[in-house]
């Protein structure tokens, strides 16, 4: 009997010993490991871009024509691929377009041309030529780039609104030269415009008057249009 209280003894010393009694102590709880949270996009993540509309000429839609003055004034069609002359510059990524050419030696001519009237912009055939394209209906703003050569001088419209004009050396056309733009053969006159106010939901038309004063006459053109949806 002595010897069991004994044990019961040495048991309890021990249990109070190693802090059997919790009572007036905090439970402890295992402390979480913070977990990494990301800062910024994932590797694998792209920026985002603004959509675009491009228009080049020589692919669809090709633009319709309209001669405004001269001996076939009131004429309208659709324009045609032409063969670039061996001195003309080209927009990267285009091909010539025009009136529908006959040919001649090295190029194509359009009867729209008006030969021996010389390079004066009072006396030029003016040809419009309209691309049309369309606006989502509801972008919040718009920017439009243009790159363009023309024989012999364009002007550029948006829904009517001149943006620019690319003219030519002689007596009322102040600028660079016939179909030169930047490079040794020209890549284009650039033009930029805030399509804000310019552009509107639904169609829209890009318009080139092109004015000629004698020979072929033809329009080469790049058109970018970015915006936000």
């Amino acid at each position: 009997m002595r010897r069991t209280m004994l044990s019961l003894g040495i048991l309890a010393f021990v249990f109070a010993a190693c802090g059997g009694d919790t009572e007036g102590t905090a439970e402890r709880t295992p402390t979480p490991t913070p977990k990494a949270s990301p800062s910024g996009p994932s590797a694998n993540e792209s920026a985002s871009t603004s959509p675009s509309i491009t228009l080049l000429s020589g692919e669809a839609p090709l633009p319709a024509y309209t001669i405004r003055d001269g001996p076939f004034a009131g004429e309208e069609g659709q324009t045609v691929l032409v063969t670039r002359c061996g001195g003309y510059g080209i927009v990267p990524g285009t091909e010539w377009v025009g009136v529908p050419p006959y040919g001649v030696a090295g190029c194509a001519k359009s009867h729209a041309s008006a030969p021996g009237q010389g390079a004066r912009l009072k006396l030029a055939v003016h040809t419009d030529y309209d691309v049309m394209f369309t606006m989502p209906p509801s972008f919040t703003s718009a920017s439009i780039s243009v790159l363009v050569l023309a024989d012999n001088a364009a002007e550029i419209f948006v829904n009517g609104v001149s943006i620019g004009a690319q003219l030519t050396e002689g007596d009322h056309w102040k600028g660079g030269g016939n179909f030169v733009g930047l490079g040794p053969y020209g890549t284009g006159w650039p033009f930029t415009a805030d399509g804000t106010s310019l552009l509107r939901p639904g169609a829209n038309r890009l318009r080139f008057r092109v004015a000629d004063g004698g020979g072929p006459t033809n329009l080469d053109y790049s058109v970018v249009i970015t915006y936000s949806p």
